[in-house]
């Protein structure tokens, strides 16, 4: 990862609950803010208004994390499981509760299982 992505999740976790528990409610935001149950892109707007539901307040800090971590392909979107599965990385909890994190992240249909194009997801960021 890079030294700047770091940098960024470090200042976000002084204002922000990255435990796993609080990463699941702001997988919560971040669907809420979705347009629809598998709709994973969001604009800066959506991403804004989750993050600061999460208790980041910064303006400036959103339109850093959300310009670092958007999609090389559509500039203009952030796709939450990613930015989850990363800020997931730096959390010390258990793997087993991380991994559980992000299966339900994945998991978009709430099918209890990963399809293919929900495994493809995984493997190809």
């Amino acid at each position: 990862m890079e030294k700047k992505q770091w940098v960024l999740l470090k200042d976000t976790r002084k204002v922000t609950d990255n435990s796993v528990e609080g990463l699941h409610r702001l997988c919560h935001y971040f669907r809420g803010c979705a347009t629809s149950s598998e709709q994973t892109l969001l604009e800066l707007n959506g991403f804004g208004s989750a993050m600061g539901k999460h208790g980041v307040r910064d303006g400036i800090l959103i339109q850093r994390l959300f310009a670092e971590f958007a999609e090389d392909l559509h500039p203009d979107f952030i796709d939450y499981r990613h930015f989850v599965r990363v800020m997931s990385s730096v959390n010390e909890e258990p793997i087993e509760d991380r991994l559980e994190l992000l299966f339900e992240v994945y998991d978009l249909d709430n099918s209890d299982t990963l399809d293919f194009s929900e495994m493809m997801a995984i493997l190809t960021v």
